[in-house]
């Protein structure tokens, strides 16, 4: 089957998806819907695709297999929920809400209408992701450490907690994802930051250390700024008998495992993976391929607002 794919959200995050559903065999986009016509327009004509302004209209309106969410986490919920009510299969950009009530909500519809759903954690399919987890395989993990530097995006929305949730939310939510993916979920964690000590572009915290320990008892800790020049994303692990560390900008990694040296190179297909992994979840009806559905995706939403509750109140929090 050919999966028919419509695009809610025509921005950057978008232009990277649709860039490699089109190489990828086996879907067709068939629609695009953005608020701004002439973006929408300009994403659809080339694939001789429609253009909407409404996502909910798109839904209704075209014979979509699956839709792929890409707007502000702030506009998620009408398009999850029409999506539940036309039993249209998702792939949802993190964050997938701003709110638990409002997201553990949607969550129940998803479910409840029995479609496929998938959200963004890229880092888990990407290449150095995979090789870390066998060269971990039957490993015990002791601590992980994550760097995840970044400019204040100059998106509005992304510059106010109100739209975004903040930078730990919607953006270094990625290392918060991947530490759940290798330790598993979080007991408790305690956190500080900085209070817009490097740039007032943003209301919320401008750089944030969080530490964690999991429920099997790794011990986990995220550096975030989004008032750095340039991106850096790096997770270092030390388990039995090895410490790695992996560059998720540069896709390596370095390091000793059983005292022999480690150096691989990765390539940078994380997004083609993500997207070929949802095609063939929708074309088969399984959910089997998808390494973050809707449900765990929410899970690290919980994760990452205790996080900024804990850079906030700089209190313990209990999960």
């Amino acid at each position: 089957m050919t999966v028919k794919l419509g695009v809610i959200g025509a921005g950057g995050i978008a232009t990277v998806h649709m860039e490699n559903a089109d190489d990828i065999e086996g879907v067709d986009i068939v629609a695009v819907a953005d608020i701004d016509e002439e973006r929408a327009t300009a994403a659809a004509d080339p694939r001789d695709a429609a253009a909407y302004t409404d996502g909910t209209e798109l839904i209704e309106s075209e014979a979509v297999d699956a839709v792929l969410i890409a707007v502000p986490p702030f506009a998620h919920p009408e398009y999850e929920e029409a999506a539940a009510d036309a039993g249209v299969d998702i792939l949802i950009e993190k964050p997938v809400g701003l709110e638990m009530a409002q997201v553990e909500d949607t969550q129940a519809k998803l479910e409840d209408s029995g479609v496929i759903t998938a959200s963004g954690y890229v880092a888990r399919y990407a290449d150095v992701t995979e090789r870390l987890l066998e060269l971990l395989d039957g490993r015990t993990i002791g601590s992980i450490e994550s760097t995840y530097w970044a400019p204040v995006t100059p998106a509005a929305w992304w510059q106010r907690k109100d739209q975004s949730g903040g930078q730990l939310v919607e953006q270094a939510t990625h290392p918060y994802d991947t530490h759940r993916y290798l330790a598993g979920d979080v007991d408790w964690l305690v956190g500080a930051g900085t209070d817009r000590r490097l740039t007032d572009e943003i209301d919320f915290h401008d750089a944030s250390s969080v530490t964690m320990v999991h429920e099997n008892g790794t011990l986990s800790h995220v550096s975030a700024t989004c008032a750095a020049s340039s991106f850096r994303f790096e997770t270092r692990v030390v388990a039995e008998d090895a410490q790695l560390t992996v560059d998720y900008i540069d896709h390596t990694i370095t390091g000793e495992v059983d005292g022999e040296s480690v150096s691989y190179e990765g390539d940078d297909d994380w997004y083609r993976r993500e997207m070929a992994a949802f095609v063939e979840a929708v074309a088969t009806d399984s959910s089997e391929p998808i390494r973050s559905d809707y449900g765990d995706a929410a899970t690290s939403l919980s994760l990452t607002l205790a996080a900024t509750e804990a850079v906030e109140t700089e209190e313990r929090i209990d999960l």
